[in-house]
């Protein structure tokens, strides 16, 4: 983690933020500190690159992770945090092919609802459980 240099992304003055600590927690802190924000998730659920490579945790932990965090999240800021999790171990969306879909919504379709609205056509979208997670 020190080659990315992750530590200046976690902020000392909250408590369980750090990089070993829960993901729900900065989340939600992040969202706590502009009302005004949206935050939208868009995640490969084994992503090899953050999975892998920069948490050295795997794929099948880091699902293990990514959904009940994205649950929790959403769960704290019901009006204003969604998620777009398609199982794979790719790493983007947006450079890519935004015709892939995930319960029969696009991801040009997702990202036009969050940014466009209203806020009722932005729903959370999953895959089933990866096989392997």
């Amino acid at each position: 983690m020190s080659y990315w240099n992750t530590e200046a992304f976690f902020p000392a003055s909250v408590p369980g933020a750090l990089p070993e600590g829960s993901p729900t927690i900065l989340l939600n802190w992040q969202l706590q500190q502009d009302p005004n924000i949206r935050m939208g998730m868009l995640s490969y659920t084994q992503d090899a690159v953050i999975g892998t490579f920069f948490l050295g945790i795997g794929g099948p932990a880091f699902e293990a992770v990514l959904r009940p965090t994205m649950a929790d999240v959403q769960s704290a800021n019901p009006q204003r945090m969604r998620s777009f999790l398609r199982n794979g171990s790719e790493h983007t969306f947006l450079g890519g092919d935004l015709s892939i879909s995930v319960e029969g919504v696009t991801v040009f379709e997702w990202v036009d609802a969050m940014v466009n609205g209203p806020a009722d056509n932005w729903q959370s979208v999953a895959d089933a459980l990866s096989s392997d997670g």
